[in-house]
């Protein structure tokens, strides 16, 4: 994630990423407290799952804040939201946040919406969390699975655009690849790759 480079994250702001399938709705797969996080002197935050070991060849830039934490639940394995919230309640990773189902979070959460995406296997039967704060599915090719990776364009802040991101799949090796390959979202850039912990590009 990105910000102003030294600056301090405000409190219960948290990064989320929520299950958006049939049976498991709402639940959280991913949910990080980054309040009172400074963020790195290059502009970025960088969380490391490190539940499935380290990669590595993976070379963090000294400018970004890295987070880590083991969390068993592992993302983009199927259809998921992706989000930047503010709570006044807890939020912990594996619990529900919508127990109605409803594709709305539950009111007593108080989560107020900051950006995000959804990337859905099938829009038609599944839930953009967040709708209504504008977060859009940027994936609705029926004919692809969930991309592998997305990217943030350079200089971009404009929260909830489709515009503003662009995807991929990844090379198949090395583990630490940074190149995307095909099939890519269609507004994809020349030069688009990964920078973890670094600035976008192109």
């Amino acid at each position: 994630m990105r910000g102003t480079p030294g600056a301090t994250v405000p409190a219960n702001t948290f990064f989320l990423s929520v299950n958006s399938d049939a049976g498991n709705f709402g639940f959280t797969n991913q949910a990080t407290n980054l309040g009172g996080v400074t963020v790195g002197s290059n502009g970025t935050i960088t969380l490391i799952n490190t539940s499935q070991g380290l990669c590595p060849n993976r070379v963090f830039p000294a400018g970004t804040t890295l987070i880590s934490f083991f969390n068993g639940l592992r993302l983009g394995t199927g259809s998921e939201t992706y989000l930047l919230v503010q709570s006044t309640a807890p939020i912990g990773t594996g619990v529900d946040l919508d127990t109605d189902d409803d594709g709305v979070f539950n009111a007593n959460l108080s989560i107020t919406v900051l950006d995000g995406f959804a990337l859905l296997v099938n829009p038609e039967e599944e839930y953009v969390y967040g709708a209504a704060a504008g977060v859009v599915n940027i994936s609705n090719n029926l004919t692809l699975d969930q991309p592998d990776a997305v990217t943030r364009f350079p200089g971009n802040n404009t929260p909830f655009s489709v515009n503003a991101f662009y995807y991929g799949e990844l090379a198949p090796s090395p583990d630490e690849t940074t190149q995307y390959a095909a099939p890519f979202s269609p507004n994809f850039p020349a030069g688009g790759m990964l920078t973890p912990g670094a600035p976008n590009v192109p």
